[in-house]
């Protein structure tokens, strides 16, 4: 509190705006780290569907959901990525993990992105229907199927009532999703 009030003396003073930036930038991260230990109920997720599939994302590892009715598609790329968007001047790529499962070049029917500003990669997802927020713990969480690890290391594991939950870091670092 004592910190809180110098800077609140700081700025009624006018002086030294890149403090006030550093000291909000520092509170920022110990809020995201708080959000990001996993309570005795579990780790809060964001569940969603695409493709007849129900995936599970980590809540501190979105930024916005958005419904939208068109992006741009881009000719001669990936399959996996089906356009972008212009969120407020960042441009998104849109990737579909129905078309990563199994490759697909329909075009997307879907009407929500999820999106992750990422710290080198902003990231969107397709999904056909947000679920809401589901909390999961560890035990729920059995290891990734055979069958899903060679798309790469995007996959944390499979949920009993079988919830993909991804790992977007890993999911990113994908070449075979992230690249067009």
């Amino acid at each position: 509190r004592a910190r809180i009030a110098e800077l609140g003396r700081t700025l009624e003073q006018g002086h030294d705006a890149a403090e006030v930036d550093r000291v909000l930038a520092e509170r920022a991260e110990r809020y995201r780290q708080l959000e990001q230990q996993p309570s005795e109920e579990g780790r809060a997720m964001i569940v969603f569907s695409r493709g007849g599939t129900a995936y599970a994302i980590p809540l501190e590892d979105l930024s916005e959901i958005w419904l939208v009715d068109r992006m741009t598609a881009l000719p001669g790329i990936s399959q996996v990525i089906k356009g972008i968007l212009n969120v407020r001047g960042r441009i998104v790529a849109v990737h579909d993990l129905a078309s990563f499962a199994r490759p697909s070049r329909d075009p997307p029917r879907s009407a929500w992105v999820l999106i992750g500003y990422g710290a080198t990669r902003d990231t969107a997802l397709l999904a056909d229907d947000v679920q809401g927020i589901r909390r999961f713990s560890s035990a729920e969480i059995r290891p990734t199927p055979l069958s899903l690890t060679h798309k790469g290391a995007g996959f944390a594991g499979v949920t009993g009532d079988g919830v993909v939950v991804l790992d977007p870091a890993g999911l990113v670092a994908t070449p075979g999703f992230y690249l067009a």
